[in-house]
This record gives C-alpha cells, structure tokens and sequence, in this order.
C-alpha cells in the first residue's frame, strides 16, 4: 500500500514538473512571437509611404 501511495506521488510530481515546464515554454514561445511581431509591425511602418492627409468632399466644396 505503501508503495502505491509512494509511487503515485512521484507520478503526480512528475506531471506537475512536466506541466510548469511546458507553461514555461509556451510562455517563452509566446514572448518570442510577441517580439517578431513587433518588429514586423516597426519595419512595415518603416517602409510605408505617408500620403497627405485626405480632404473630405465637403472641404472641397467649401473651396
């Protein structure tokens, strides 16, 4: 009995080491991916063009 109760804590240790290591994996895949898009985002506004502001059709009649 003894035994069983041993090895079923071992088991549950085991699981739950396993679950913290793939939480912190998926944690640090997460901030990577967070970080490629960030870089992503910095470089296409880099390489986008600025086109002047659009007028509203009422301002062009009022001119």
């Amino acid at each position: 009995m003894r035994q069983e109760v041993s090895k079923t804590m071992e088991c549950r240790d085991d699981a739950r080491a396993l679950a913290e290591d793939t939480f912190q994996n998926n944690q640090m895949q997460l901030v990577s991916l967070i970080e490629v898009l960030v870089v992503a985002l910095a470089d296409d506004s880099a390489h986008r063009p600025e086109f002047p502001p659009q007028q509203s059709s009422l301002q062009g009649r009022l001119r």
